[in-house]
């Protein structure tokens, strides 16, 4: 990968390949590695970048190699979330500027090609089910529903968990994550509309965005949602 003809969100992404050979080397700065690599450089302040893209299978290889602990493989599922959610955190939040100004409604540069590698990464991340922890199956569970044409794979597991969790706010959020990889976007917006209700941390106006579908204005409150109750 010719990184130095890439940029990211400072420039040059010649320093790409140092920090993902940190991250597979267990750093002792391994946090603040991968908070420097996507928070500041490929994903930063809600932006992708020609970098983003190329950088993902790589997270998707540190974790299926098993050459990292279980606190540190989710932090690659949630990157790797969060960098799915980022087209549809693009149309949802910029459907009405969008309108106003008689623009087409676009996601901004880069996103939609990290969407689709984040999506070619669903089927490998799910193989891995069974083997992960139920904290981590919840991120991943939130991961297959933003790419339901893969997610639709999870149904039998997503509804176990969400059933672990019943009553929970994580609960919830699994049973929106089902309806979406199911492709129930009348349902999931139904739910959706019943989380803002509730989720003080949540945008109602989400939920009007003009010009979107359902299914994204979904996603993006499950996407939002459920990190929420992570961080």
């Amino acid at each position: 990968m010719p990184w130095a003809d890439l940029e990211h969100a400072h420039g040059s992404a010649d320093d790409v390949p140092d920090l993902l050979r940190e991250l597979a080397g267990g750093t002792q700065e391994w946090d603040e590695v991968l908070d420097e690599l996507f928070g500041d450089d490929l994903l930063h302040q809600g932006d992708c970048y020609e970098a983003t893209a190329p950088a993902l299978p790589f997270l998707t290889e540190l974790i299926v190699a098993d050459v990292v602990p279980a606190p540190q493989r989710r932090a690659l599922y949630l990157w790797l979330t969060v960098a799915g959610g980022r087209r549809n955190d693009n149309l949802v939040g910029f459907a009405e500027l969008a309108q106003d100004e008689g623009e087409p409604l676009q996601p901004g540069a880069w996103t939609e090609e990290v969407f689709r590698t984040v999506g070619d990464q669903v089927p490998v991340l799910l193989d891995r089910w069974d083997a992960e922890p139920q904290g981590i199956r919840f991120v991943l569970a939130v991961l297959a529903a933003q790419h339901p044409g893969h997610g639709v794979r999870a149904v039998d597991g997503i509804a176990a968990l969400a059933d672990e969790l019943d009553g929970t706010q994580q609960g919830a959020y699994l049973r929106l994550a089902l309806e979406l990889a199911h492709g129930r976007d009348e349902r999931a917006i139904a739910l959706a509309t019943e989380i803002v209700g509730w989720a003080d941390r949540l945008e109602p106006g989400w939920l009007k965005a003009p010009g979107v579908p359902d299914g994204i204005k979904a996603a993006h409150v499950l996407t939002e949602g459920a990190l929420s109750t992570i961080r």
